[in-house]
């Protein structure tokens, strides 16, 4: 059985957090540096989402970290990603060997990150970002690993729901208010995609996400556009 007793007194000390509305930055680097007390973990990070329903870099305890989300921010693609597009604890326990992200895979040749276990953190029921371990060798992560920093992720969607209540004059605070306001928005045209194109969750918000970026727009707009009943750019509108 698994050591978690530095997890767990990573777990006190972070619900002792004293969230101001104004240290929301700090909040978020205190809670990525005591997930790495997961044995065996090597380092930690956190993405969140902005305005437009895109996963961003937020915090990373080492550099490989931080280059392994920053990677997932430029592709739109990876257990981190997933773990916030299925609302879900997403987990790999060798990501070079894992199919489901080639380019992510290609893109962390020679990096340390193997074993990745991602688990979304969410405001209001739904999710906002997502926090993630990882090890550099390949691990089979197990329920008890799992159960933990689900757990960890619990405690830390009630101190960022209290941060975003408080004071939204902190740049994170407001950042997270905005994804809160457009999420619903966003999810919706996703769901509408899917069900029209019959694409999986992922493929649907990557389709909104390409078609934004090509066309120099906002996702949100495009999100407001296909609820509206219009065609995303360059599709047909007779059937895509």
């Amino acid at each position: 059985m698994a050591d978690l007793s530095t997890l767990a007194a990573g777990l006190r000390n972070l619900a002792n957090f004293a969230v101001t509305g104004e240290n929301t930055a700090e909040l978020l680097e205190q809670a990525v540096l005591a997930a790495r007390g997961l044995p065996g973990v090597a380092g930690a990070g956190l993405m969140l989402v902005d305005a437009e329903g895109q996963l961003r870099f937020a915090v990373a305890t080492d550099d490989a970290g931080s280059r392994f989300e920053r990677i997932q921010e430029e592709i739109g693609a990876g257990p981190c990603q997933s773990a916030f597009r299925r609302d879900d604890l997403t987990a790999t326990a060798d990501l070079p060997a894992d199919g489901r992200w080639p380019e992510l895979a290609r893109r962390l040749t020679g990096s340390p990150v193997r074993a990745v276990l991602a688990v979304p953190t969410a405001i209001g029921g739904g999710p906002v970002g997502t926090l993630n371990v990882y090890r550099d060798r390949p691990h089979r992560w197990d329920a008890e690993e799992t159960a933990a920093l689900g757990a960890y992720g619990q405690l830390l969607n009630r101190l960022l729901t209290s941060a975003v209540a408080q004071d939204h004059s902190d740049e994170t605070a407001r950042q997270l208010q905005f994804a809160l306001d457009y999420r619903v928005v966003i999810e919706r045209a996703v769901g509408y995609l899917m069900h029209a194109d019959g694409l999986e969750d992922e493929a649907a918000f990557a389709r909104l996400r390409t078609a934004a970026r090509n066309n120099r727009r906002k996702v949100i707009d495009l999100a407001r556009s296909v609820l509206d009943g219009q065609p995303l750019p360059g599709e047909d509108p007779a059937g895509r």
